[in-house]
């Protein structure tokens, strides 16, 4: 019987050692999203300050 509860007991633990690394990857891809969000909210500023510089230029070429 104490071999069937040492593999009970192994089992648990590598099921508590697998919840951990979920919690683990969980968190981590949370970050990468805040990440992701934040270069994507970037790029939209820098997009519209390239546009008006476009824009500046052009009305400055046709005066």
């Amino acid at each position: 019987m104490s071999e069937l509860e040492t593999k009970v007991q192994l089992l648990q633990k590598e099921l508590h050692d697998q919840a951990k690394i979920h919690d683990r990857l969980d968190i981590a891809i949370e970050k990468l999203t805040d990440v992701s969000n934040s270069i994507h909210r970037m790029l939209a500023v820098h997009e519209e300050k390239i546009t008006r510089q476009e824009e500046a230029i052009v009305a400055a070429e046709s005066q």
